[in-house]
């Protein structure tokens, strides 16, 4: 009898220590958050009504209940995982959002040359073996001999003129100005490579220009260091200046292209005229132009630098008008034939100078 009621007194303690276990586990799961507390309590509840509604349970059922349980685990985990996926990306572009990137670039100044922009200097003068009046050129009303006019422009390798050294001038020769200038080129007298001319070029526009070379003219002479340059340009000045800013204009460049290249022969030609109905401009004006022009040359007085009266070699002798045979049709530029008069006058001119005997002695290295 005392057995039995100690075992039984034995038995009840065990259950409320049991009970005070399991209701000190459950404490110990539950978190901070008083909702979700409040959840689970009530899951505990309704899951202790279904126990005592219920008598037994199967084994598939207790099964399903796992798996359920393990995929809502799962679903949990997965929003979990993508919630701070989400939370991180957010971050991320909040950081980059909120925080300056600094870039420093650094430049590189680039020097693109524009043509005479040194100061100038005059070069040495040297002493004329000959008297400078005889190394100009001029047109008689009384020539009886006329070189022969060809309308044909050459083919490549073709030398022109009547004397006997044109072949050597013109395989040193390049031609610089503006589109009358530019006519050497384009009916076939001097290559491309000796071509540094272009339309709408003048002395007062020079520095803005850049020819075939990309660099303006000083630099493209400097370049390509011809033994013998032949200038040509006025015709779009005779409207935009005066006769002196224009020579003074020609000289500075002349004292630039010395400093670069001293051995280089320079011929400045005379502006040509134009046609008598061409309103352009008036020849009065294109003659003092080129008055200036030649008295600029014999200022310089080198010999290095000659001036050559381009304009009475295409001028009608009776009128001083541009003869009507040489004009293009606009009463100002010239055809082919004018150009093979040009190089004649030009050689036969080289020919009373020093100029192919210094070049052949520099060639040789003599000088």
């Amino acid at each position: 009898m005392k057995k039995s009621i100690l075992k039984n007194t034995m038995l009840t303690v065990s259950v409320i220590v049991s009970a005070l276990s399991f209701t000190s586990v459950c404490t110990s799961c539950q978190g901070t958050d008083p909702q979700k507390d409040d959840d689970i309590s009530v899951n505990i509840e309704n899951n202790s009504e279904k126990s005592s509604d219920t008598s037994t349970a199967t084994e598939s059922d207790t099964d399903k209940s796992d798996t359920t349980t393990d995929t809502v685990s799962t679903e949990k985990s997965t929003e979990a995982i993508v919630t701070d996926a989400e939370t991180f990306v957010s971050i991320e572009l909040m950081t980059t959002s909120t925080i300056p990137t600094t870039t420093t670039i650094e430049y590189q100044e680039i020097n693109v040359p524009m043509g005479t922009q040194a100061e100038v200097t005059k070069p040495p003068v040297t002493e004329y073996e000959i008297p400078p009046e005889q190394y100009m050129t001029t047109r008689s009303t009384e020539e009886t001999t006329e070189p022969p006019v060809t309308t044909e422009p050459p083919t490549a390798g073709t030398y022109v003129g009547s004397s006997p050294n044109s072949d050597f001038y013109q395989s040193r020769l390049a031609i610089a100005g503006d589109s009358i200038a530019y006519g050497f080129n384009a009916y076939g007298f001097i290559p491309s490579e000796h071509n540094i001319a272009t339309e709408s070029v003048s002395m007062w526009n020079l520095d803005y220009f850049t020819f075939s070379t990309g660099m303006g003219l000083v630099d493209t002479v400097e370049y390509i260091s011809p033994d013998i340059l032949y200038m040509s340009m006025g015709m779009n000045d005779v409207n935009m200046t005066s006769p002196e800013e224009y020579a003074e204009k020609y000289k500075s460049t002349i004292y630039e292209i010395r400093n670069r290249v001293p051995d280089i022969y320079i011929v400045v030609a005379g502006i040509t005229p134009v046609t008598d109905t061409s309103g352009f401009v008036s020849n009065e004006t294109i003659r003092e132009f080129n008055n200036a022009l030649e008295n600029m040359v014999n200022e310089v007085y080198s010999n290095h630098v000659y001036y050559f009266d381009a304009y009475s070699i295409v001028a009608d002798p009776e009128n001083l008008e541009l003869r009507p045979e040489c004009t293009g049709g606009d009463g100002i530029h010239l055809v082919s034939s004018c150009y093979y008069e040009f190089l004649n006058a030009l050689y036969n001119m080289l020919d009373q100078t020093p100029v192919k005997e210094n070049i052949e002695k520099a060639e040789l290295g003599l000088q």
